[in-house]
């Protein structure tokens, strides 16, 4: 597995098994948190690629998040999924095992998520995975760096 970045910060594990069709395996690390699986065969530009952009594209939150808790902010930003699915970490079907959501605070990134409790966990590195809701907060600047390291090595994978 190749790492980009610092799991302590935000970093992207992956591994490439197929150049040519760029498949692969990989997960995203925020704060020694994992999000995702590289247990899963995914491919890399649209699913991995594509999970760091929605990130990327996280929206203001627009209720005052410094008052509430981990999970009383995950239940307010549930509330806000019956309004719009702006905040909704959307990727693919390698993250379904997480309901996830992001939002921007400044020019910080912060990700609320948990892993659903309504699926069976087929992944060994989800089988042991904490049912406690997860809350990490990421320098939205950090993010982009990694993602653009991310893409460059991709760009050198298929030359």
């Amino acid at each position: 597995m190749k790492l980009i970045g610092d799991k302590n910060e935000f970093a992207i594990e992956y591994h490439i098994s197929d150049t040519r069709n760029m498949m692969g395996y990989g997960k995203v690390w925020i704060q020694n948190k994992f999000y995702g699986t590289n247990q899963d065969l995914i491919y890399l530009e649209g699913y991995l690629g594509n999970l760091i952009k929605n990130i990327l594209n996280a929206q203001q939150v627009h209720f005052p998040i410094e008052q509430f808790s981990s999970e009383s902010i995950y239940e307010q930003m549930l509330k806000l999924l019956d309004e719009t699915s702006d905040y909704l970490i959307i990727s693919s079907t390698f993250t379904d095992d997480f309901m996830g959501f992001k939002y921007r605070d400044e020019n910080h990134i912060v990700l609320v998520w948990k892993l659903r409790d309504d699926v069976e966990m087929i992944f060994d590195d989800l089988k042991n995975y904490s049912k406690s809701v997860v809350l990490v907060r990421v320098n939205s600047e950090i993010v982009e760096e990694v993602m653009n390291k991310f893409e460059n090595e991709i760009k050198k994978a298929r030359a």
